[in-house]
């Protein structure tokens, strides 16, 4: 068999039995082309020893980041490992992930997030709509996906709590706050109810056309600006903040998980991190040396 051989079975595998997305699979057929280019196509019992090693090396004279090597090899371990499982004669030696430093997220307090609910004018109707955007964002922690594909059938305000489709149609149901599920009967009585087009959504413009990520990005980036806030931020960071936010106030990490809709609880554990930087922090700062 040969590596492109080997690289078509394998990809195949992956859609049929392991059911990875047409994104997952344009990024793992990248890594496993380049990798292919690298080794040529020869008979994968050739492919010497150190050929992982020797690429580990290529791509980093090439100037890729320590994380972009670590998922390329990682990528590249998975493909060895299938062909070892089914039979095949492999004498590659499969190298150690690299070790890159976790990056903390930025992160705002709830003082900085009220700070940027605060500069957006709420007595103008697209005013309403971004504060109300913003606010739930932060409020329930949602992805940017979830935030402007929201549904109003979806909105139980009896009940305070909506329904939130992530990521493979995970559901959740989170609960809303007093004041999100009464600024939400005002803006869906008003605002909302004006507007005929696209009913199932709940944040539409005027025209009622579909919010847009960007849309979302420079509207958060401009109220952030008007708020003298000078992190730089993008609407995943008020996601990164509620989680945050919840764990300083004695949420437990299993119920931070169930809420942000992560399958891995590592996932979760980087906000620990956070907290407790905010913590030295604050000891440093009340207790200087």
């Amino acid at each position: 068999m040969t590596l492109l051989e080997a690289l078509d079975e394998y990809m195949t595998y992956l859609y049929s039995e392991r059911g990875i997305s047409l994104k997952t699979g344009d990024s793992y057929q990248v890594d496993l082309n380049q990798y292919l280019s690298f080794q040529k196509n020869i008979s994968i019992v050739d492919i010497p020893r150190d050929s992982l090693l020797a690429f580990q090396s290529f791509l980093t004279k090439s100037g890729n980041s320590q994380n972009t090597i670590k998922r390329k090899c990682v990528v590249i371990n998975g493909l060895f490992s299938y062909l070892k499982q089914n039979g095949h004669e492999v004498k590659l030696a499969e190298i150690r992930p690299i070790k890159v430093e976790k990056r903390l997220p930025t992160c705002l307090t709830v003082d900085e997030v009220k700070k940027i609910l605060d500069v957006i004018p709420i007595q103008s109707e697209t005013g309403l709509l971004d504060h109300l955007l913003f606010f739930t964002a932060f409020s329930l922690g949602l992805r940017v996906s979830e935030l402007i594909s929201l549904r109003t059938d979806r909105i139980f305000l009896e009940g305070s709590y909506c329904k939130v489709f992530g990521k493979r149609r995970k559901e959740r149901l989170l609960p809303m706050s007093q004041e999100l599920k009464m600024e939400y009967q005002m803006y869906l009585k008003g605002y909302r109810s004006k507007i005929k087009e696209n009913p199932l959504y709940v944040f539409v413009h005027q025209d009622g056309r579909l919010l847009s990520r960007q849309y979302v990005f420079l509207k958060l980036k401009e109220y952030a600006k008007e708020a003298k806030i000078e992190k730089e931020i993008s609407p995943h960071t008020l996601r990164h903040s509620f989680a945050t936010s919840l764990l300083e106030q004695g949420a437990k990490l299993k119920e931070v998980q169930v809420l942000l809709g992560h399958e891995d609880i590592m996932t979760t554990e980087i906000y620990t991190h956070l907290t407790h930087q905010k913590e030295q922090e604050e000891y440093k700062k009340h207790f200087p040396r």
